[in-house]
């Protein structure tokens, strides 16, 4: 995985924000089932595979592509539970991450999507 920050600038070349994009290649876990966290990710490219481990096999739920959510429901619970469900690179994969304690800014738009996982 690899971070990297991004600015978003406004026509005068004002930053108006900063976003976080983090790279995984194909094969790396994203989020693991049973940990605990609250960032939310945006797909930006590539694919992600939900899935659950049930009795130590892996159980697929989704595939999802450019503009995907994912991590929304331990940020929706509140840090009351932990991840539902792991997500894995099935390709090299670009996502925004947003962290509601990062101290920036909350981003509205990032739920307009048809897929929510």
């Amino acid at each position: 995985m690899i971070p990297m920050r991004i600015e978003t600038m406004t026509k005068n070349s004002m930053p108006i924000s900063k976003k976080k994009v983090l790279r995984y290649e194909k094969g790396e876990l994203i989020i693991k089932q049973g940990d605990y966290g609250i960032s939310i990710y945006k797909i930006l490219s590539g694919k992600v595979g939900i899935f659950r481990t049930y009795e130590g096999a892996e159980v697929p739920l989704a595939t999802l592509e450019s503009g995907g959510i994912i991590g929304e429901m331990a940020f929706l619970n509140k840090d009351k539970d932990v991840r539902s469900a792991s997500a894995r690179a099935l390709e090299d994969t670009e996502l925004e991450v947003w962290h509601p304690r990062s101290g920036g800014e909350i981003r509205t738009d990032i739920y307009r999507t048809e897929s929510h996982y």
